[in-house]
């Protein structure tokens, strides 16, 4: 795939969060925030009744987004992520990314992303692309 200045990468979709997978990640990472897994906690504190996903799952479906687009998913060298809103369990989420520069001297190119839910934007991530695989055209 020739990366272009502009270009529209293709989405992903996650049709539904599902609170098993959180409570999974949870139990795998030691996570001890309960609004990951207990829908009471959340409530507690007034964020409603649906659990809140890991942020670090909600960038991980934009990094796996960059993957599919690539190729290879290690084609990404850096990124940083900006968190804006909690995902919960139950939404739908649509990763969405475009190419906004490219370096032909560092051979990298920058593509900003974003997750939504309902229009809004909850994550943005900005990450940087290695052009220098000989295999990546």
């Amino acid at each position: 795939m020739q990366l272009e200045l502009g270009m529209r990468l293709n989405p992903c979709i996650i049709e539904q969060v599902n609170g098993d997978m959180m409570r999974l990640v949870a139990a795998l990472m030691d996570d001890p925030n309960p609004i990951h897994f207990d829908a009471d906690a959340v409530k507690s504190i007034g964020l409603g009744e649906r659990l809140v996903i890991q942020g670090p799952v909600t960038v991980g479906f934009l990094l796996c987004m960059l993957g599919q687009n690539l190729g290879r998913a290690d084609r990404v060298t850096r990124s940083e992520a900006r968190f804006l809103a909690n995902v919960f369990e139950g939404d739908r989420v649509e990763c969405s990314g475009e190419i906004i520069a490219i370096d032909e001297n560092r051979q990298i190119a920058i593509a900003s992303c974003r997750a939504r839910v309902k229009e809004k934007n909850v994550v943005t991530l900005t990450a940087e692309i290695d052009l220098n695989d000989t295999n990546f055209n």
